[in-house]
């Protein structure tokens, strides 16, 4: 036995059955729902950090630019 068959055979037992060795779908189900469940807290989180800033308030609304306007008041 040459020294790459020797390696070759005490080394090959993972490459019989490759799908013995990959992870589950129900694993990647729950990490999807890990990741999703994560990205929607923190979106949470970033509209929480915002809204004390202002960043969501809609201003003025039509009616009172209007009348604003019609009054000359700035």
């Amino acid at each position: 036995m040459t020294t790459a068959s020797c390696g070759w055979h005490f080394q090959a037992g993972p490459f019989d059955n490759p799908e013995a060795h990959e992870p589950s779908p129900a694993s990647f189900k729950w990490r999807r729902a890990a990741l999703v469940g994560s990205a929607a807290f923190l979106a949470w989180q970033c509209v929480g950090m915002l809204r004390p800033e202002g960043v969501f308030d809609s201003g003025p609304d039509h009616g009172e630019i209007l009348e604003r306007v019609e009054s000359g008041g700035g």
